[in-house]
């Protein structure tokens, strides 16, 4: 038979695993749909900076998602500028970069510093 838990202790519980699955998210704040491009220069250990207008996906105070044909390893810094002003100018960092296949990349970004517009 498995352990019952007593009522008493359900909020205890309750808290404990809203815990762990917070750890487990690294995201602070829901992410929002982004459509449009921005102009990103990528400042990568292998040269100079390099410029790209890379597509928007997603992004929250945290982080942004974008698509761009320039390849950039985590620890690549990136500086941004939205065309259409969806968000303020900023410096990220890159976090993840994964191939989507066609010579296109999906780059993962931590918000470093939100520069005023």
């Amino acid at each position: 038979m498995g352990a019952r838990v007593k009522i008493e202790a359900l909020p205890e519980l309750a808290a404990k695993v809203e815990e762990r699955i917070r750890l487990k998210d690294r995201r602070r704040d829901d992410r929002v749909d982004l459509t449009g491009t921005a102009l990103a220069v990528l400042h990568d250990r292998d040269g100079g900076p390099k410029t790209a207008v890379v597509g928007l996906l997603n992004g929250s105070s945290g982080g942004l998602a974008m698509v761009s044909h320039l390849a950039c390893g985590p620890g690549c810094r990136v500086e941004l500028r939205a065309d259409a002003g969806q968000f303020k100018p900023g410096v990220g960092q890159v976090v993840r970069c994964e191939p989507m296949g066609d010579g296109a990349y999906r780059l993962a970004l931590r918000v470093v510093k939100k520069v005023a517009a």
